[in-house]
């Protein structure tokens, strides 16, 4: 029964960190915890086995919610690096799409802080990242440049007839002598050139097994300092059906 309810408590907090924070996820194996306590399951390996299921299914949950999520978005990702003061800013158009044929649009804008020298913008090159190791370079000559004031500048080019999977990209551009290279989200920029369940699959390693060692270890510290505040309680107490000392008449 501890299980049971403890996953269906964990199911509900990952829905709802999709709402508020991606933090709340980490109250998982305190709620696990506190079940497992209140429902009386004590046994030091039941509890830790079944806090392997539990996460397990949690991490699977986490990354069925997430490949939903990110496959419907059509996110912009920006960074600034430091310290060639370089704000990049890229997106892919569509960002996912299911079957073959279709082009993406890839955009990337980059605005320079540096006042005193630009961007040597003709070494422009955006490195395109998919499955089975493949790897797309454009070069500067393959691109659409619109400059702008303040050094800044913009490039689009297109790609299509890619193969079915997940794809990441960067860019990188010399400036003052040193080649910058600036990545393109956390995990995956686009585009995804797939369905939701092959996305889902993709990221299943990533997140459950992560989840996993980290909600087990919390639970784990959680578990044993309990047991160790039980034991010293119970070493407090005086001993049970210990007849009290008789009065001398």
């Amino acid at each position: 029964m501890a299980p049971v309810l403890s996953i269906l408590i964990a199911v509900l907090i990952v829905y709802i960190s999709f709402y508020i924070s991606e933090i709340i996820v980490f109250i998982i194996p305190v709620e696990t915890f506190f079940v497992f306590h209140y429902l009386r399951v004590y046994k030091l390996t039941t509890r830790l086995l079944a806090g392997v299921v539990i996460f397990i299914v949690a991490g699977m949950a986490f990354s069925a919610f997430y490949a939903n999520d990110a496959y419907h978005s059509q996110p912009t990702y920006s960074e600034t690096v430091t310290p060639y003061n370089l704000t990049y800013v890229s997106n892919v158009t569509p960002f996912s799409h299911s079957g073959p044929g279709q082009t993406y649009l890839f955009t990337v804008r980059v605005y320079d802080g540096n006042s005193s020298y630009a961007p040597n913008y003709n070494t422009s090159v955006v490195n395109v990242l998919g499955p089975n190791n493949y790897v797309k370079t454009i070069d500067y000559s393959e691109m659409n440049e619109t400059t702008y004031a303040n050094h800044s500048a913009k490039f689009t080019f297109t790609l299509s007839n890619l193969k079915a999977g997940v794809y990441d990209y960067n860019y990188s551009v010399v400036l003052n002598g040193t080649r910058v290279n600036m990545f393109s989200g956390n995990y995956f920029s686009g585009p995804i050139n797939t369905g939701v369940p092959e996305l889902f699959v993709d990221v299943i390693p990533t997140y459950t097994i992560s989840y996993l060692v980290y909600f087990e270890l919390i639970f784990a510290v959680g578990v044993f300092i309990g047991r160790s505040i039980g034991n010293s309680r119970r070493r407090l107490e005086p001993p049970k059906n210990q007849n009290p000392p008789q009065e001398q008449k």
